[in-house]
């Protein structure tokens, strides 16, 4: 633009008009400028995920298992988290990530920022199995020990085409210890007899809260968009939820029959 204005430059507009060389070049530099600044406002959108739809960039494209058409397709949606204890949902949560094991902690975090208790035995299923999770359930830190273990002999290995595809030339093996000394304990919990009762138990009212919602009361798609929009249509499904719990368990004579876990999905 400097040296448009050095050589006095009058931009040619419309049809059947010349444009000089330093024209083009103004203009295809600009359109690169804007292009640039729409893939940083796709990034900022992003975060750190793969994809967001446009229509509503709080959802991200996941698998559904309603897939009427049976070819995989994606659709925009959330990764909905449940917290029940005693059959009652007491935390919920509608997240951006496609897999669960990073929903536990910010889930947990925003479970106890509003409620004044503190839950003791926290189970969930294998999905959310990771160091990270373990060492905020054990201790609230994350101090996560990894080894990197290469060979440098893979040139000369007539397998090598068929046991990796690294550019480095060599296979590298990444070796989680934190989660491999998490592990035995875990399993040792899991197979005593509390550890059974609490997964059945887990199983049990976890997967049952998703069945009412879905099969008695209906409820397969979200009606709004934007993350704040759905949190809220579904802390309304919830409610409504607890109450009918509530009045079976009244009538039933239940009331005051506790469960001691905080069971999560």
């Amino acid at each position: 633009m400097r040296q448009a204005q050095w050589v006095e430059l009058v931009f040619a507009v419309g049809k059947g008009k010349h444009k000089t060389q330093l024209q083009r070049d103004i203009e295809a530099l600009r359109e690169f400028i804007d292009k640039k600044e729409e893939y940083y406002t796709h990034l900022g959108k992003f975060g750190n995920r793969n994809s967001y739809s446009k229509t509503d960039v709080d959802a991200t494209f996941m698998h559904m298992k309603d897939d009427y058409m049976r070819n995989g397709q994606l659709k925009p949606g959330y990764n909905i988290q449940i917290g029940v204890e005693s059959e009652y949902i007491v935390g919920l949560g509608a997240f951006s990530n496609r897999s669960d094991v990073g929903t536990l902690i910010p889930f947990l975090n925003r479970l106890s920022s509003h409620t004044s208790m503190r839950y003791e035995r926290i189970v969930a299923d294998a999905g959310y199995e990771s160091s990270e999770n373990y060492l905020y359930l054990d201790e609230n830190r994350y101090m996560i020990s990894t080894r990197y273990y290469s060979n440098d002999k893979c040139g000369r290995c007539p397998h090598k085409s068929k046991c990796h595809k690294s550019q480095n030339g060599y296979r590298t093996v990444r070796v989680n210890q934190t989660l491999n000394e998490y592990r035995p304990k875990v399993l040792e919990a899991l197979t005593g007899d509390e550890g059974v009762l609490l997964r059945m138990n887990r199983s049990i009212q976890v997967e049952g809260v998703f069945g009412v919602l879905k099969e008695d009361f209906g409820f397969r798609r979200f009606l709004t968009k934007g993350k704040r929009n759905i949190e809220t249509q579904f802390f309304l499904l919830a409610f409504a939820f607890n109450i009918k719990k509530l009045c079976n368990r009244i009538k039933k004579g239940r009331i005051g029959l506790d469960l001691f876990a905080l069971n999560a999905s």
